[in-house]
């Protein structure tokens, strides 16, 4: 008897998901804990254990987000002193402006990379170009008589 192999991608995909409602009304979605409805974000931020005031490292958004619910958890229990977690939160604060910064230095792949403000322009001016081209090509103007002359040039002394 053979079982059929299925793919890491597949099952990942099929995983059970995070069943936390978010204010704005949208599901989580992230992967669920085996044997659990909610992802260890939510897990652990709506059903602790035992206080925990370890803060992650601030890779992305949601690590940050997990960092600062922390401090103002430690801050809440009085776990930390106020001057402690005003130190926290402007070292998150140093470490999100700095997310901010690294992710527009992080290379793109070539076929997701989004077109840059300067070559938008450039190619609506060629759009823009061709259309003023094809105009004037339909209705074509003499040119005017300033066009025409050359202006003189002084004489050079020497």
């Amino acid at each position: 008897m053979t079982q059929k192999l299925q793919d890491p991608m597949e099952a990942a995909h099929a995983s059970p998901r995070c069943q936390h409602t978010r204010f704005n009304g949208a599901r989580c979605g992230a992967p669920a804990l085996t044997g659990g409805s909610l992802c260890r974000l939510h897990q652990h931020a709506l059903r602790p254990k035992r206080p925990d005031y370890r803060l992650p490292f601030v890779e992305d958004a949601a690590s940050a987000q997990l960092a600062l619910n922390q401090i103002l958890h430690a801050l809440q229990d009085k776990a930390w002193d106020l001057k402690t977690c005003a130190l926290m939160l402007y070292d998150l604060q140093i470490a999100c402006s700095n997310l901010k910064r690294l992710g527009e230095d992080m290379p793109v792949a070539p076929d997701q990379q989004e077109p840059s403000l300067a070559a938008l322009l450039m190619q609506k001016f060629g759009e823009m170009a061709a259309e003023v081209a094809a105009e004037d090509a339909k209705n074509p103007e003499p040119e005017p008589e300033w066009w025409k002359k050359k202006p003189a040039l002084p004489s050079q002394k020497g």
